[in-house]
């Protein structure tokens, strides 16, 4: 349904192998937990997402390779309960599109 590849000027990203329908989920990626006040590494700070009120969470998928757009087609849903992020369609997604989110924090980089 979906494959990483590099895109010119962003990196990695990940694109629709197929026609995706609105509402269809894409991934259900499982969760590593790490308490909010944690001192993460450089390297990984960026790939942290917001939980609960104790803790941040690395996602284990595809969800941290998806780039940022302010017109985003796919959302995140926290669910709590199985311990994952999932990926969902927010309108329908063509063969070859980027599926993006939009990161909804202050970004560190310039929107390409």
């Amino acid at each position: 349904m979906i494959k990483v590849i590099e895109i010119p000027e962003k990196g990695r990203g990940v694109i629709a192998c197929n026609h995706i329908n609105a509402g269809q989920v894409i991934a259900e990626d499982p969760i590593f937990e790490i308490p909010n006040d944690y001192n993460y590494p450089p390297e990984i700070d960026n790939m942290r997402m917001s939980w609960n009120e104790t803790h941040d969470v690395i996602a284990l998928g595809i969800t941290n390779l998806l780039n940022h757009s302010p017109n985003s087609n796919v959302t995140i849903f926290d669910d709590f309960k199985n311990r994952t992020k999932s990926v969902i369609a927010k309108r329908d997604i063509e063969e070859g599109e980027e599926l993006t989110i939009n990161y909804e924090c202050d970004l560190w980089f310039d929107v390409v």
